[in-house]
């Protein structure tokens, strides 16, 4: 188990504004995401595309999809 409070990413956008987010801040956002993909029918199996930017926010989204 990883401390709550320790940096899981450290991320930079292309302006190189840095974004770091803690692991309960990743656990957070990926649980409301995927709760948000199953509210709108999102089931295991389903085949999930998307095309995001290399940033924090492309990494959430991968884990929400695979935890569903």
């Amino acid at each position: 188990m990883h401390d709550p409070l320790k940096i899981a990413i450290y991320a930079y956008d292309l302006n190189g504004k840095r974004a770091n987010i803690t692991y309960a801040e990743l656990k957070k956002k990926t649980h409301n995401l995927a709760n948000y993909m199953r509210s709108i029918g999102l089931k295991q199996n389903d085949v999930v595309t998307c095309l995001m930017p290399n940033n924090e926010l492309t990494i959430i989204a991968f884990l929400a999809a695979t935890s569903i």
